[in-house]
C-alpha cells in the first residue's frame, strides 16, 4: 500500500525538478557540455539548501529582508562548493532568487505555506516591468534584486507580487 509520505515525497520530487529545469534551461548556470553527473551535486546541495529554508516560510513568513538573505546565502553556498562546474565560477542571484522564488510558489499553490513574499522573476515576468532591463539570468547582486522587486512592486500597485505574478502567469497560458 502507498503511503501518504510516498506521495509527498514524489511531489516534492517533481516540483524540484520543474524547479532545476527553469534554473538551468535558459540560466546559463553551467558551461556548454558539462554532463549530468557533473551537475547533480549542484542539484543536490541546490534542493537541500531549499528544503533547509522552507520552515521559514511556514505561518508567519519572513521579512523582505530574510527572504533577501535566504537567496543570498543559497547564491553564496552553492558557488563556494560547486564553482569548479558552474559558468564564470559562481551561482548568480538571480538564478537562486528563481530556484527560491519558484520553490515557493509551488509550496504556496499546494497550500502548504502562506503567500511568499516575492515571486519567481523570469523573462515573462520581467516583459511586465517596464523600467526593468536586465535579463533574470544577469542579475548579479541582491541591490540589483531589491531594485527589480521595487520595480515590480511599482508595476504590481496594491497587489502582493506573488498574486501579481501568477495572475500575469495564468493569463498568458489560457486559450485566447
Amino acid at each position: 500500500m502507498t503511503t501518504g509520505d510516498e506521495r509527498e515525497d514524489f511531489i516534492e520530487a517533481e516540483l524540484f525538478q520543474l524547479t532545476v529545469g527553469a534554473v538551468t534551461q535558459r540560466g546559463s548556470v553551467y558551461p556548454p557540455g558539462l554532463s549530468e553527473k557533473a551537475r547533480r551535486p549542484v542539484h543536490e546541495t541546490l534542493r537541500q539548501l531549499l528544503i533547509d529554508v522552507s520552515p521559514q516560510y511556514e505561518p508567519g513568513g519572513v521579512s523582505d529582508e530574510r527572504h533577501m538573505e535566504n537567496i543570498a546565502q543559497i547564491a553564496q553556498t552553492i558557488t563556494l562548493r560547486h564553482a569548479a562546474v558552474l559558468r564564470g565560477g559562481r551561482f548568480r542571484i538571480g538564478s537562486a532568487q528563481k530556484a527560491l522564488n519558484l520553490h515557493l510558489k509551488y509550496r504556496w499553490c499546494l497550500r502548504q505555506i502562506p503567500m511568499p513574499p516575492h515571486c519567481p522573476f523570469d523573462a515573462y515576468v520581467l516583459r511586465a516591468i517596464p523600467a526593468w532591463l536586465t535579463p533574470w539570468t544577469r542579475i548579479e547582486s541582491i541591490r540589483q534584486y531589491a531594485d527589480l522587486v521595487a520595480a515590480a512592486r511599482a508595476v504590481a500597485g496594491q497587489q502582493a507580487l506573488a498574486e501579481w505574478e501568477l495572475s500575469l502567469y495564468n493569463a498568458a497560458r489560457r486559450p485566447r
